[in-house]
């Protein structure tokens, strides 16, 4: 194959007419001759040559390279050799230094220098001699068949040396002849190519000495680990022989080790190595990890001290193991003259201490080995790493102290393990590589203190990258039951990209620990960050046991920057305060993600609740492992998210917990997202909707906190982006303070989309603060200010239910002692294009009382106002609700408070609402029965389109009592405004002001409802201010109703009048101003229904003790009014009622079509008109009544005066046709033609006139 790759372990076999050659990245060169087979381990740097013939070039400075047979090692440094399995064995170099000695015997080596070879048979190893190399050079097959080599021009010095030798010893023919008879065989691989032998070189003779003394017996290779005391330190070089049987060989001088067999055979690591088992030993878990039957037997050898300049020989021959250990008792360092240390052999290299620092300067690098394991053992000890690091398969690292590791390029490893009893600093100059588990950690052992450390800090100038998609990588904190000065931060710098195929993660723990300063999270990335798994990033006051939660002076933040996207299967960023987890200082959550944030789907939170992007502050109470204590931040609570986009595949999860917590400060959670922002996560029923942004301060059994948060600020939540999409569920955005939560200032949602906000399923936007069921005997809860609630939205769709409120109330089944209280203002504005909801649309405040029990309802302070605004049109499936409802439901139990106005301001396009199983389509509601609002009450309902209600329609501010409620009182006035060009329903249209019942309004009570279009209802229509039985209104009261034409089907009205526009002040009401009706139509007025029942009726009924303290006036005006029943017109006075001024009914109409007609004032049994009565019949053209026809007077005498004008028109009544004054005053016919079966026109007081001007009778 050419170009293919050979891994380590592998072998290679040439065949009869083959050759190979391979080239490694040192640019070692290593060729096969024919039937040549051949293996390595760890790169070049060791060969194994079953049979055939090999080619070794080794560049200058690099490592040596050796090669075994099965009877000689060679090696060969910075030269070229030929090597031939023989028999015999023949070893040439060509150019460079080698040397050979049996095989695992060292101490026999024999120098070889270039131009010179040796051979080897039987055990015995011949003297050097020198070869013709100039003709290996030309006839070598492993030479001449392949390219130039590149260490040829110091092959050609050996050859020019060679021939400057031989002319100057005068044998320039004879040894160079080619057929010179070769002393040595010629192999089959022609790997010799018949060298001629120069010269032999024979050392000098020694003189006899007596025989040595036999060496003492190799000790045993097991058992307890003695130090080797001298020299210290003991120097490790690159003529280092180390065998794993085990000895160890430098400058001649043989120390032996031991082998450790593992725990059964050698009891615990620690002990054996150790001497000893430390705190730190046990936390870090070093008996487990050499307990695992991959990491042992290992040899081992204890030094002094320990120093390492250059890369050792490693024999595992003679049953070696794979495994060592170098352990310095007081140190290890190293120094030059260095180079890379690759411990070829070995799949394991420890290096450890027992109670002392290790140093290693860059003089020195580690470069492909399996797994290398480095531990500075001993309180206060250190580990610097300056060496560089590439292809480690695994990396283990740990010190009682700090680890400084320094790395000037790129460090390539597979694991990585780290772990730091105080500092942990990665200094990365490259990009970091890695390919397995990565676990960083700093720990600070229980019951003990650091006074400044225990940071971990990891900058890497180029990418952080784990390939690995089944390990995960873990930075961490831990400082459980310890104690920290100034510290425990964890900094992450990555200049580039941060890359994880799997998990990565970063906690700070310090459960039951105490940091005075310092728990920092802050990781920030020049590039992207990517996760395969989860993305967690956790600061860990409580880790949800049983443990004591944590203690922070000043720190616990959280921070996270990148330079481009976040992408994650699923994310998890937090701060866990919660269990009574306490924090002196202000604390901030920030997140700021320059490009998109993408998860994929669902996975578990730090909570182990689903979502696939969760960003959370929690410092709430949770007892849920025994800790009763609430949670403490001593400042400003800040959780802040920004991105350019946000696509979450799963729930998006974002919350500020302070349940039944304190944040002396104030709550802050900003959700900032420049341009979209798409859930498309589904519901999960009973546990999340798809996308959750909450502010939560309550308390409650329901969710297990006995009692609210505190908030010693503002609590403010905000949102904003370009579109906001929850494609599969439900949004929910909200600031929860029931039950007895208190926030000190203000309470505020600002949403805001400069594009759309669109729902799958709900959407709902509330500030809560309620009592409830679950309130432990907690009342509402407590807004020390405003309470504001922003929406602002190019366009809403939502496909289920909208819900928009200012929860304020006592809710069912609400114990007492009472509801909410905003100390100010309850403002709930929305601002949008178009709204299309598939369900119910509810925006509301509400403030009542509906609980269990005595108990009052809520209080706002100042003005309560619900601001609704669409510039085009509102759909929506259901009820469209827009109401504040301030009323008491329970009997002896008062209503909410409200300071100020009242308001519900509602101004759309084209509005089109459908009916839910009660039929009312759209209500807009101040209910104030049994509640007190000291300033005004207003409705202003404005459409520039059309108002098409699928079902009823209802307008009405209730003040009355209902039996059972208790009446309201309105401080100031009450007033209706509808405006729309047209305005129909399916059911009923109910307009209407209730003061009834000692209902009191201090000011004015007025209706006003204008059309530019017309008014169409299929059943009844309805304009009433009903004041009667003692409600004083201190002022005028008026109804004024406007339109083009007004069509009323008055179908299934039961006995209600088709059209009812009336006041009510009957009974003893009291109205210290005017009274009028007013309703004008440049069109016509139509009323459909039932002859029996479906009435017109434009009424005033002042009767039975009402007093009006100005005049009263009806105004009916239409082009044409045709009802199917009777109209009528009246004013009733009667049984002792009173109207200061005048008493005046004007009915205009081009022709009027009636079954009956009655226009008339009732001032009889005792009733008192101040003014005059009249009544005037404006009719141009024709009026047709099928039964009686009545324009009467009763009780004139009780009036200054009274006058009956028919001005005009023709009366066509089927039966009687009737003008009438019972006492003084005057009837006027002015050109009006009379036509009845029975007519009758009387004045019958004494003074009484009848004036007769024109037409006929």
């Amino acid at each position: 194959m050419v170009n293919d790759k050979v891994i380590f372990g592998s072998a290679v076999r040439t065949g009869v007419e083959s050759r190979t050659e391979l080239t490694f990245k040192d640019l070692t060169i290593t060729r096969l001759g024919a039937n040549t087979i051949f293996s390595f381990t760890a790169g070049a740097r060791q060969a194994e040559l079953t049979q055939g013939a090999i080619l070794l070039q080794v560049p200058p400075k690099a490592a040596p390279v050796r090669a075994n047979t099965t009877a000689i090692t060679v090696s060969v440094t910075g030269g070229t050799a030929l090597l031939a399995t023989g028999p015999p064995t023949k070893f040439m170099v060509l150019e460079g230094i080698g040397s050979i000695y049996p095989l695992g015997h060292p101490e026999k080596a024999v120098t070889v220098h270039g131009g010179e070879m040796v051979m080897s048979e039987n055990g015995r190893i011949s003297n050097p001699e020198k070869f013709d190399v100039k003709l290996v050079l030309a006839t070598s097959a492993l030479i001449v068949d392949f390219a130039p080599l590149t260490n040829l021009p110091l092959i050609l010095a050996v050859v020019d040396q060679q021939l400057a030798e031989q002319q100057l010893a005068g044998t320039t023919t004879q040894p160079l002849a080619k057929n010179f008879v070769d002393v040595i065989d010629v192999t089959d691989q022609n790997a010799t190519a018949n060298p001629v032998v120069v010269e032999e070189r024979i050392g000098t003779p020694s003189p006899t000495v007596s025989p040595p003394p036999p060496p003492p017996p190799t000790p045993s290779k097991f058992g307890t680990l003695t130090v080797i005391t001298s020299p210290a330190p003991y120097v490790i070089t690159s003529g280092t022989t180390i065998t794993t049987d085990p000895s160890i060989t430098t400058n001649g001088v043989t120390d032996y080790g031991k082998i450790y067999r593992g725990p059964t055979d050698d009891g615990a690591f620690s002990l054996w190595a150790f001497g000893s088992t430390s705190a730190f030993d046990t936390a870090l878990g070093i008996d487990n990890f050499f307990a695992d039957p991959n990491r042992f037997p290992i040899a081992a050898f204890k030094f002094q001290s320990l120093s390492l300049s250059g890369n050792p020989i490693i024999d595992t021959s003679n049953g070696g193991v794979t495994k060592l250990a170098l352990i310095g008792v007081n140190g290890i360092t190293s120094g030059p003259p260095g180079g890379t240390l690759t411990f070829t052999g070995l799949d394991l290299l420890a290096l450890g201490t027992v109670n002392g620092s290790i140093n290693l300067t860059s003089d020195v690098s580690f470069q492909d080995l399996n797994e290398l394991v480095m531990y500075a053992r001993g309180a206060g000890s250190n580990l610097i790493l300056s060496s560089p690091i590439s292809n480690i398969g695994t990396l283990q690292l740990a010190a009682e102290g700090s680890i400084q590791l320094t790395n000037a390029g790129t460090m390539s490893v597979g694991e990585f393990h780290a772990t730091a009893g105080d500092d942990l600093t990665l200094q990365i100059g490259g990009s970091l590589l890695l390919n397995g588990k990565v676990r960083l950690n700093t720990l600070v052992l229980p019951g003990t203190t650091v006074a400044s450390g225990a940071n971990l800090t990891l900058n890497v100038t180029g990418d952080y990258t784990n390939n690995s998609a089944t390990d995960s990588s873990r930075l961490r904190v831990r400082n459980e039951d310890a104690h920290i000065g100034t510290g425990g931060n964890i900094a992450v710098s990555i200049g580039g990209d941060l890359t994880a195929m799997s998990d990565f993660e970063v906690v700070v723990h310090n459960t039951n620990g105490q940091i005075d300063n310092g728990g920092n999270i802050t990781l920030a990335t020049g590039g992207s960050i990517s996760t395969g798994g989860e993305f967690s990033l956790l600061v860990e006051n409580y880790n949800e046991t049983a443990n004591p939660a944590g203690h922070i002076g000043t720190g616990g933040n959280l921070s996270l920057t990148t330079g481009g996207n976040l992408t994650a299967d699923f994310a998890s960023i937090a701060i866990n305060n919660r269990g009574g987890g306490r924090i002196d200082s202000a604390v901030s959550l920030t997140v700021d993600i320059a490009g998109a944030v993408t998860t994929m789907e669902n996975g578990t939170d730090f909570l182990g609740n689903p979502a696939s992007l969760s960003v959370a502050l929690s410092t709430r109470y949770d007892d849920g492992g025994g800790n009763t204590s609430g949670s403490f931040i001593g400042g400003d609570a800040t959780l802040g998210f920004h991105a350019d986009s946000a696509s979450i595949g799963g729930g998006l999860s974002v919350f500020l917990s302070d349940r039944g917590g304190t944040i002396s400060g104030n709550a802050l959670l900003n959700f900032n997202i420049t341009h979209d922002v798409t859930v498309t996560g589904a519901d999960i029923p009973m546990i999340a909707d798809a996308a959750d942004i909450e502010l939560l301060n309550d308390g409650g059994t329901n969710i297990l906190s006995p009692f609210g948060g505190t908030i010693h600020g503002d609590a403010t939540l905000q949102v904003s982006a370009a579109n906001l999409s929850v494609s599969a569920g439900s949004l929910d955005v909200l600031v929860q303070n029931n039950n007895g939560g208190l926030i000190d200032s203000n309470a505020t949602i600002n949403f805001n989309l400069a594009g759309n906000l669109t729902t799958g399923h709900y959407a709902t936007f509330w500030i809560a603060n309620l009592q409830n069921s679950f309130s432990n005997g907690s009342p509402g809860g407590s807004i020390g200010s405003a309470a504001t609630l922003n929406i602002n939205a190019a366009n809403i769709s939502v496909g289920n239910d909208f819900f928009a409120a200012i929860r304020n109330q006592r809710a069912g089944g609400a114990p007492g002692p009472g509801a909410g209280s905003i100390g100010t203002n309850a403002m709930l504005n929305i601002a949008t294009g178009s709204f299309t909801v598939g369900g119910v649309l509810d925006v509301e405040i509400d403030n009542f009382n509906n609980g269990s029990g005595s108990g009052t309802g809520g209080s706002i302070g100042e003005s309560a106002a619900v601001n609704f605004n669409t510039d085009n049109a509102v759909t929506s499936g259901s009820t469209a609700y827009f109401q504040i409802r301030n009323e008491s439901d329970i009997s002896g139990s008062a209503g909410g408070f409200i300071g100020g106005d009242a308001t519900v301001d509602v101004s759309v396009g084209d509005l089109t609402s459908g009916p839910n199983v009660n039929s009312h389509a759209l209500v807009v509601n101040i209910d104030n029965r049994g509640g007190s609002i000291g300033g005004s009450a207003s409705i202003d309902f404005g459409a520039t389109g059309s108002v098409n209600a699928q079902g009823n329609a209802l307008f009405q501010i209730y003040n009355f009592n209902d039996g059972t409620s208790g009446p309201g009182a309105i401080g100031g006035n009450a007033t209706i405004n509808v405006s729309a060009v047209n305005l129909s329903t399916a059911g009923f249209l109910y307009d209407a002001i209730g003061n009834s019942s000692s209902g009191s309004i201090t000011g004015s009570a007025n209706l006003n409802f204008n059309l530019t279009g017309d008014l169409t209802s299929q059943s009844y229509a309805n304009f009433v201010i009903d004041n009667s039985f003692g409600g004083p209104i201190g002022s005028d009261v008026a109804i004024s109703v406007n339109a083009a034409n007004a069509h009323i089907s008055a179908a299934n009205i039961g006995m209600s009048p088709a059209l009812d526009v009336s006041i009510f002040n009957f009974g003893g009401g009291t109205i210290v101003g005017s009274a009028n009706i007013s309703l004008n139509l440049t069109g016509d007025l139509t009323t459909q229904g039932d002859p029996s029942f479906a009435f017109s009726v434009f009424d005033i009924d002042n009767s039975s003790g009402g007093v009006i303290g100005g005049a009263a006036a009806i105004n009916v005006s239409a082009a044409n009014i045709s009802t199917a029943s009777s109209l009528f017109a009246q004013i009733v006075n009667l049984n002792g009622g009173m109207i200061s001024g005048n008493a005046t009914i004007d009915v205009t109409a081009g022709n009027i079509t009636a079954n009956s007609l009655f226009a008339g004032i009732d001032n009889s049994s005792g009733g008192t008109i101040g003014g005059n009565a009249n009544i005037n019949m404006n009719v141009s053209g024709t009026t047709t009544v099928t039964n009686d026809a009545t324009v009467a007077i009763y009780g004139s005498d009780g009036a200054a005066s009274a006058a009956i004008n028919i001005n005009g028109g023709s009366y066509n009544a089927g039966q009687q046709f009737l003008t009438y004054i019972d006492g003084n005053g005057t009837i006027t016919f002015n050109n009006a033609t009379a036509h009845a079966d029975v007519l009758k026109a009387g004045v019958f007081g004494a003074n009484g006139v009848l004036n007769v001007g024109g037409g006929m009778l």
